[in-house]
C-alpha cells in the first residue's frame, strides 16, 4: 500500500512539474514582430493561442496588444493537434533527407516559382513620386510586420512655422517627409507599410 502511496505521489509530482515546464516556455520578440508573427515563429498561430498569450502577459502587456523587441514573454502552452502537427512535419523532413521521399519533393522550378509568388520584389507607392514609386524589396527581415505611420500635422494644422536665411518654414512638410522616408526604408525590409493620412487631391495628409 505505502509502495503504492508513493508510486502515485512521484507521478503526480513528475507530472505537475512537466506541466509547470510547459506553461513556464518563454521567448523574446525579434526586431518588428507583432504577436501574431511572434507567436507563428514559435508555432503558435491562431486566435486562440494569440487569447491565451494576451491572457499569459497581462502584467508585460500593460493592457496593450503590442510586443518590445527585448522583453521576455510567457508562451501559451503547445495543444496536442499542434503538437501532432510539428511531428508529422519532422517525419516529412526526415524522410526527404533519407532519400525516402524523392517522388513527392517538389521541382526546383516550382519552388522557386511559389517563392517569388509569397516574396514581394518590388512595391509601387505612388505617394514617393514618379521617380521613387517603385520600391525594390531587399531583404525579408521584417516580412510579416505590419506599420502604420502618420505625419502627425498638414490640412489645417501645419504645426510649428519658422524662419530661416529668410525662408518659412513649416513642421507639417518636414514631418511629411520624414515619414515618407521611413515608410520607405520599412518597405525595403519586407514590411507591409500603411501610410494612414493622405489627401485625395495633392497626396498629402
Amino acid at each position: 500500500m505505502r509502495r503504492t502511496i508513493c508510486l502515485l505521489i512521484v507521478l503526480f509530482g513528475l507530472f505537475f512539474s512537466l506541466q509547470t515546464f510547459a506553461q513556464d516556455e518563454k521567448d523574446t520578440p525579434q526586431k518588428g514582430e507583432g504577436i501574431f508573427a511572434f507567436l507563428r515563429r514559435n508555432e503558435r498561430e491562431g486566435k486562440d493561442y494569440y487569447k491565451e498569450f494576451l491572457e499569459l502577459n497581462k502584467r508585460r502587456l500593460r493592457g496593450k496588444e503590442e510586443v518590445q523587441f527585448g522583453v521576455e514573454y510567457l508562451l501559451p502552452p503547445l495543444r496536442e493537434d499542434t503538437k501532432s502537427s510539428k511531428t508529422t512535419k519532422k517525419k516529412a523532413k526526415g524522410k526527404e533527407e533519407d532519400g525516402e521521399a524523392e517522388d513527392s519533393r517538389p521541382s526546383k522550378s516550382s519552388v522557386s516559382k511559389s517563392k517569388s509568388r509569397s516574396q514581394k520584389t518590388s512595391i509601387n507607392e505612388p505617394l514617393f513620386g514618379s521617380a521613387l514609386a517603385n520600391v525594390k524589396v531587399t531583404s525579408d527581415r521584417l516580412r510579416g510586420a505590419c506599420f502604420y505611420v502618420v505625419s502627425g500635422h498638414g490640412g489645417p494644422d501645419p504645426g510649428a512655422i519658422g524662419m530661416r536665411n529668410g525662408v518659412e518654414l513649416h513642421e507639417d512638410e518636414y514631418a511629411y517627409d520624414v515619414i515618407l522616408r521611413l515608410a520607405r526604408l520599412l518597405m525595403q525590409e519586407g514590411a507591409q507599410v500603411n501610410i494612414i493620412i493622405q489627401d485625395a487631391e495633392d497626396g498629402i495628409r
